[in-house]
């Protein structure tokens, strides 16, 4: 699938609204490089829907338009509670459209901030979404782009699944780099690596790294602890994450129900645990000596029984109606958990102990070499009628055979290239308008200072003065259309020339920091896939591979200027 190589600009709703004159076109609700939806009202029923539109770039490939349509009627089928349906789809002004369930809520991550929740709402919300995903997969739908942002809040607070407009059938081709930028932290490996194969495991694989963000906050690639050692959750929700995440899909949960029924096995347990705490007969305090714990005639041991099952029933509905803040009619999203965990810099984990290591049995002794050679012994006096025959070398240590440095599982030199490649694909739109910047400034700066030579000098100096500036202009175009730090002879005598290279030399600097802005982002995406890539390496256990993409993440923390330098000298390599 090709993405929008100029960006996307959402469309205003006066410019949407003609396009579609059987909708009342109300608001803009959302907006992303790949797609604006609105709000809207179909006359004829007279029922709130939501118009999603795509960008206009998606119409020139081929095989997006092929699928769309066969992808849009197989979504248009689906029917669960835990997704937004489809009603419409098609196209207009050259742009993809697909008409939608309106759900007037907000979004999963709008709702959590990057905070933990309730471990509680947390199996709710995941239950919900784990089953509405599993009724796709069994129509043949996969999602491809799990995460808080595309899962809906409805005013009930159950979660809706949304944004299948850019789904994928089960037998679509993924197509070469798609993945790694289109939802980073949330991608299967299979996806990141040739052929890019992926079935209904690698959207089970995004509900494991939904879960894990919804216990702690965090994504499993900034925090490598389990989730339990970040967010003190149940150790069971350890074993659910892991086997959902796992670098082999052939190990992950099967299908998107089964990882449903265990959470839902979790909560079940958990009520029981409540049920017998709860119970007078689960607890019985210890009674001090000399305590008689006999009821007395008032019957106060029973009262104190009474009142204190009261508490507790008011206890559970009041941390029960604590989940959520209702300050109108309509409930608030999920309460995060109090305590915010930080990502903690590597380093041992102090909440998991060392494996006792044993006693290291006693080395065997090794021969000792003298340090020097022994000196040569005199010979004793006698006829010198011949030399001494030379005495025979006694053999020393036999030179080891060089040890060969352990070799990576994993090419990671082939995923380093691909992965800057699909950068450089994100990057080059952003190139070429610094480019096209660089090259405006310098023509501008010609044009200003041959005025200026006109305006300043007498007009004998005048075609001379051309050809020097001309001569110094072909220096830059040279250079990549950059300025360079200073005039030449005989123009760095001119007062008014150098000002004006120096005005035009700030406008260049600003152009750069332009650029640098744009490429962070382009970064983060770049290092969130290295992350990812780290992570499935180290449960793949090659530390060699892992230690390769470490000096990778490294290098692009240590410096500013590493990542915009990578992908500049490949966008001209």
């Amino acid at each position: 699938m090709n993405e929008p190589k100029n960006g996307f600009r959402a469309p205003l709703v006066e410019e949407i609204a003609p396009l579609f004159p059987g909708y009342q076109v109300l608001s803009l609700i959302a907006k992303s490089g790949m797609g604006a939806v609105y709000h809207a009202i179909q006359n004829s029923l007279e029922r709130e829907v939501a118009i999603k539109i795509l960008p206009v770039e998606l119409g020139d490939d081929p095989g997006f338009c092929e699928s769309f349509e066969a992808e849009a009627k197989a979504m248009a089928r689906l029917s669960h509670p835990n997704l937004i349906r489809v009603y419409d789809f098609g196209e207009v002004n050259g742009m993809f459209f697909i008409v939608m369930e309106y759900v007037p809520g907000q979004s999963l991550q709008e709702a959590c901030n990057g905070s933990a929740i309730d471990p509680g709402e947390v199996i709710r919300l995941m239950t919900g979404i784990s089953r509405g995903l599993a009724h796709a997969h069994e129509h043949g739908i996969l999602h491809g782009h799990i995460k808080p942002a595309n899962i809906l809040l409805d005013p009930h607070l159950q979660p809706r699944i949304g944004n299948f407009g850019l789904a994928h059938s089960e037998d679509a081709e993924v197509y070469e780099g798609e993945t790694i930028f289109g939802t980073p932290g949330y991608t299967a490996p299979e996806l990141l690596d040739p052929p890019h194969a992926g079935d209904q495991r690698a959207d089970i694989f995004s509900l494991g790294v939904l879960l894990h963000e919804l216990l702690t906050g965090l994504l499993p690639t900034t925090d490598l602890r389990s989730a339990s050692a970040i967010s003190s959750c149940d150790p069971r929700f350890d074993a659910v994450v892991d086997k959902a995440t796992h670098p082999s899909p052939l190990q992950r949960y099967q299908d998107a129900a089964e990882m449903a029924d265990t959470l839902q096995e979790i909560a079940n347990i958990a009520e029981q645990r409540v049920v017998q705490t709860a119970s007078p007969a689960a607890y019985r305090p210890p009674v001090p000596a000399g305590y008689s714990n006999q009821p007395t005639q008032s019957g106060g041991g029973k009262m104190l029984v009474a009142l204190l099952l009261i508490a507790g029933i008011v206890a559970v509905f009041f941390f029960r109606n604590q989940i959520f803040h209702n300050t109108d009619p309509s409930p608030d999203p999920p309460s995060v958990v109090d305590h915010q965990p930080e990502p903690v810099k590597p380093g041992p984990v102090a909440a998991e102990p060392e494996p006792i290591k044993p006693e290291p049995e006693p080395a065997e002794p090794e021969p000792v070499l003298a340090a020097t050679e022994p000196e040569p012994l005199e010979p004793e006096p006698g006829p010198a009628a011949a030399e001494p025959e030379p005495a025979e070398p006694e053999p020393g240590p036999v030179a080891a055979d060089p040890v060969q440095a352990p070799q990576p599982n994993c090419d990671v030199e082939a995923f380093l290239v691909h992965a800057r490649s699909v950068m450089l694909g994100r990057c080059s739109s952003d190139i070429a308008k610094r480019d096209e910047a660089l090259e405006k400034n310098l023509a501008d700066f010609q044009n200003d200072a041959m005025q200026s030579i006109k305006e300043n000098l007498l007009e004998k100096w005048h075609e001379g003065g051309r050809k020097e500036l001309g001569v110094f202009v072909d220096k830059c175009r040279a250079d990549g259309n950059r300025m360079r730090e200073g005039l030449e002879n005989p123009l760095k005598h001119k007062k008014f020339l150098v000002t004006l290279h120096d005005e035009y030399k700030f406008k260049e600097a600003k152009i750069d920091r332009e650029i640098t802005s744009a490429f962070a982002k382009h970064e983060k995406t770049y290092l969130y896939g290295l992350g990812l890539k780290m992570k499935a390496l180290q449960k793949a256990d090659d530390p060699v591979a892992v230690d390769l993409i470490k000096a990778e993440i490294d290098k692009v923390a240590a410096s500013a200027d590493y990542f915009p330098d990578l992908m500049l000298k490949a966008n001209k390599d």
